[in-house]
């Protein structure tokens, strides 16, 4: 998938590597999974394509009575004529709408992606080419990161607890989190593993 549907961009101010879909020439540039029939993968669309009219963002501040940052979410309306869903009688509500186009489990994957973009003070050495390499795998390329962290040397030098280790064995959204963590690590934003000894 990665390889025939993406390509790579290197953020230049941080580094991260980005993965955007291909929207080939030939299709006039719309999306490649788009049929005259409809979507082709719309039991596993993204987030963007679930929310689509509405657009989500993000607001990183202060919380005085906390005293510790604190993300905010809010939503807006993205109206362009060719959305014929703005025809219709029917009127939603975001809460609605988020539990019809089952949003909860992306939201959750995507709040701990969003807490690595959001971290603007990391140090200049932090996204090393090593480091992108390590990132890439982790947070895109879920079969080589299982394969990593099961029959490389991983386990010898991290302590893992078992039941967790279990479930990233068979379970994609559990490994994806760990990916997520494993990122915040190498990037020394959070502690979230261990080290044996």
């Amino acid at each position: 998938f990665l390889q025939n549907y993406t390509y790579t961009h290197i953020d230049e101010k941080t580094g991260y590597p980005f993965i955007f879909l291909k929207m080939p020439q030939e299709k006039n540039g719309q999306c490649p999974f788009l049929q005259e029939s409809g979507c082709s993968i719309y039991t596993d669309r993204p987030a963007a394509c679930r929310y689509y009219p509405i657009g989500q963002a993000s607001l990183k501040k202060m919380d005085e009575a906390l005293d510790k940052p604190v993300t905010e979410e809010f939503y807006f309306i993205v109206k362009e004529d060719h959305c014929l869903g703005f025809n219709e009688d029917k009127e939603w509500t975001v809460a609605q709408w988020r539990a019809d186009q089952e949003a909860d489990l992306h939201d959750d994957m995507n709040r701990g992606w969003k807490e690595i973009l959001f971290c603007r003070n990391l140090p200049q050495s932090a996204m090393d080419e090593k480091k992108q390499k390590a990132f890439y795998m982790a947070c895109y390329d879920m079969d080589r990161f299982r394969n990593f962290v099961f029959d490389s040397r991983f386990l010898d030098l991290f302590d893992i607890d078992s039941a967790r280790l279990q479930k990233i064995k068979t379970d994609d959204v559990e490994l994806m989190k760990f990916g997520v963590d494993y990122a915040k690590y190498i990037l020394m934003i959070e502690q979230t593993l261990k080290m044996k000894g």
